[in-house]
């Protein structure tokens, strides 16, 4: 995957096509998250993690990137949501907790 290359812009487009081709992936939606949050660019890491958890109520780890996000933010309260909503669903994930 380009992501893991640090090719950030190339995994941009290769993500924002592959959208436009299946917008219910919410896979698709995690990774262009997590390229943004490479990018430091947390208003579109949190938006597109977020449209992640709508396709998929159960994607624990765009909640766990939320909940860092919001962290590093100081929205503590929002980030705690986040975090035990992961836990929630998936007790022995351990980044959580």
């Amino acid at each position: 995957s380009l992501l893991y290359f640090g090719q950030y812009l190339e995994s941009l487009k290769n993500l924002n096509l592959s959208i436009e081709l299946d917008s219910n992936n919410y896979e698709t939606y995690f990774y262009l998250g997590e390229v943004y949050f490479k990018l430091n660019n947390y208003e579109e890491s949190i938006k597109n993690h977020e449209e992640s958890i709508a396709k998929n109520r159960y994607n624990i780890f765009s909640m766990f990137r939320l909940g860092e996000i919001f962290t590093m933010l100081g929205k503590n309260e929002t980030s705690l949501k986040y975090l035990e909503n992961a836990l929630a669903i998936d007790q022995s994930f351990e980044d959580a907790s």
